[in-house]
């Protein structure tokens, strides 16, 4: 079957480690595109600090052909995020944060597929035990996004708050109708995507400090620089 180039984007760390066995894994497994011409849009957040960030990039080059890289001055997910879907330019693209792990092989002509089906914003490889009720709202599990239904979005997204939590609020009160299109996944019941970065954070003593008095926790992201060690 003929490989073919894809825009990815990704929010990262500065944890190449963990960069490196969230590429490798799915440049091994997500197969029929040809990494080597392959656009990778990568924000890198200097968190928990900026020691020897061009760490990150290296990775990066590694396993993409073409890299574009943003590193702010400060931390911000929301921005990092509203970077990465400003820079895309083809008709659908591969979201991929730096934390996880393909668990099975998957054909990018099949997930095109299903991007290509009527009313589909977003094709998924999901992870385990995804909650029912946001199994057809946007998220920022590793998936195919259709590009078009993502610029709808930039429009009435923020970079203070809790992006993912932005999208899913949009979703829910159908702005501009947005539910006409939804998510899918590409395989349910089957996990595909594994979370690694609750695990590294653990075994580098890294936790959240997340404000216990506040009250809705969609109203404001907490920076990656509230991060500290134990």
């Amino acid at each position: 079957m003929i490989q073919i180039s894809l825009e990815f984007t990704t929010t990262a760390c500065n944890r190449p480690e963990i960069l490196e066995q969230t590429y490798q894994s799915y440049t091994q497994n997500l197969k029929n595109i040809d990494f080597t011409t392959s656009t990778l849009y990568i924000n890198i957040d200097p968190a928990p600090d900026n020691t020897n960030i061009a760490e990150v990039i290296n990775v990066a080059r590694k396993y993409f052909g073409i890299v574009i890289y943003n590193i702010p001055t400060e931390p911000n997910f929301a921005q990092a995020i509203l970077w990465c879907f400003q820079q895309v330019k083809g008709e659908y693209f591969f979201h991929l944060e730096d934390d996880w792990n393909l668990m099975r092989e998957v054909n990018i002509h099949d997930m095109i597929h299903i991007i290509k089906s009527p009313n589909i914003s977003q094709c998924i490889l999901n992870k385990k035990n995804i909650n029912p009720r946001e199994l057809h709202e946007p998220s920022f599990i590793p998936s195919l996004f259709l590009t078009k239904i993502v610029k709808v979005y930039l429009q009435l997204m923020n970079n203070e708050s809790n992006p993912e939590a932005q999208l899913k609020n949009i979703f829910r009160k159908n702005i501009f109708q947005i539910q006409k299109y939804k998510s899918q996944s590409f395989a349910p019941h089957i996990e595909l995507s594994r979370d690694i970065g609750r695990e590294w954070l653990k075994s580098n003593g890294i936790k959240r400090d997340y404000d216990k008095h506040r009250t809705n926790h969609n109203q404001k992201w907490t920076p990656w620089t509230t991060w500290k060690i134990n």
